[in-house]
This record gives C-alpha cells, structure tokens and sequence, in this order.
C-alpha cells in the first residue's frame, strides 16, 4: 500500500527503519507517469532523518522538477517518464545535467 502524500511521519519512519535494517539507499517513487511527484517535503523530511542516498522517481517532466528533487535532498532522479515524452532525446538529457548540477 503506498504511503500517502501528506503523511511525512508515515514515510519518515519507514526511511529510519529501512536504515536500521541495513538498507543501502531509499527509492521514492510516485509511480510511472505520475501526474503528481514525490512531494519536496517528503524528500526534505527524510533527508532530515537519514543518511541513507535517496532515490526519487515517478512523473518528473521537467529539468526544473528534477532540480527541485536534488535541492529537496534526492541524491539521484529518475526521469523516465521526461524522456519517454521527449523520445529519448539526447538534448533533454544534457539539459537534466545541466540543470541538476546548477
């Protein structure tokens, strides 16, 4: 069951139990083709309470909606759905970098 959008608490606890049990990183995932992402204050959250790498994913479309992840806390984003919309254009994906970087 996913863990909704506005229970910070829910999600939080489940980012330090994934920590304490030795997990390696956190994937964030909204869902393939979301229409809405990963909330920036979830990310904020657990990135409060964790060390761990966070991963987040699900219905990022734009360069500027992957910044806002990296800025949130995310350590990586997945832009499946960004490049699916564009046809895997190369640009696009230099762009992302770009934008994630500044």
């Amino acid at each position: 069951k996913p863990i909704p959008r506005e229970k910070l608490d829910i999600a939080v606890a489940h980012a330090i139990a994934a920590e304490l049990l030795g997990f390696k990183m956190i994937y964030l995932e909204a869902g393939s083709g979301a229409k809405l992402t990963v909330p920036n204050r979830m990310i904020e959250a657990i990135r409060t309470y964790t060390s761990l790498p966070i991963i987040v994913g699900g219905g990022i479309r734009t360069a500027d909606e992957a910044r806002e992840k990296v800025r949130a806390g995310a350590t990586c984003v997945v832009c499946g759905t960004l490049f699916e919309d564009n046809n895997y254009n190369f640009e696009t994906m230099k762009e992302i970098a770009t934008t994630v970087k500044s």
